[in-house]
């Protein structure tokens, strides 16, 4: 979660970890769309940059995750990856929502709800769609 003002750096880092994007362009897209491409190994890694006030909110609702050997990594929340799949709004992210309302029972998905109607509004097509696939997929009230 950094700024545009610190984008270099970010380029930077990328580049060590085996990343590549060419830094113009990564410079021009992040400020037109506020994220850029870059490539793994073959695989496209989309790159965001927090450009929307839900964007500080993501940041604050990380998760971190440990394994057995020690090492440890900060996470987008389940809740802030629905969002996000929310506000693409792809075939691909609707599946992935159907996916994650079925298999985790803790997701607070009213919490997704809320966000969702504060961006876009009460009559979007993304509440009415997110309301859908919870009635649909997500598991019975205790």
């Amino acid at each position: 979660f950094v700024g545009l003002d610190r984008l270099p750096a970010v380029l930077d880092v990328l580049r060590r970890l085996g990343l590549h994007a060419d830094d113009v362009e990564a410079t021009t897209q992040a400020t037109r769309d506020g994220m850029f491409v870059a490539r793994w190994d073959g695989m496209r890694v989309d790159v965001f940059l927090p450009s929307i006030p839900f964007a500080h909110e993501a940041h604050q609702t990380r998760v971190r995750i440990s394994d057995a050997q020690g090492w440890s990594g900060w996470f987008l929340s389940a809740e802030a990856i629905a969002v996000f799949k929310l506000l693409f709004f792809r075939g691909k992210d609707r599946v992935d929502l159907e996916r994650l309302l079925a298999v985790r029972d803790d997701l607070d998905r009213d919490y997704i709800r809320r966000w969702i109607v504060d961006m876009m509004g009460p009559d979007d097509e993304r509440v009415v769609a997110w309301d859908a696939l919870v009635a649909r997929f997500a598991p019975p009230a205790p």
